[in-house]
């Protein structure tokens, strides 16, 4: 009896603190991905030819879930402007 071939993943790799966040609007500082990473806030990256990299999907995930609060410091400042 032969197994049946597991799916492939179209996940692409999201390679780099850099393109992490140009996911963003505003993209964060470099310290605060690394203080989200310290404080399990979003994935750790794995090893990616000694790059840290993500999957495009979890971070989509994060990015949806967060949205809201991470954007809210924006609309105070425009409503004190």
């Amino acid at each position: 009896m032969s197994e049946s071939p597991q799916p492939v993943s179209k996940d692409r790799i999201l390679r780099g603190i850099t393109v992490l966040r140009q996911r963003f609007d505003p993209p964060p500082s470099k310290a605060t991905v690394h203080r989200w990473i310290k404080k399990g806030v979003i994935p750790p990256p794995f090893d990616f030819n000694g790059r840290p990299a993500w999957r495009e999907s979890e971070i989509e995930a994060f990015i949806a879930n967060c949205t809201p609060k991470y954007h809210e410091h924006e609309d105070k400042a425009a409503t004190l402007a």
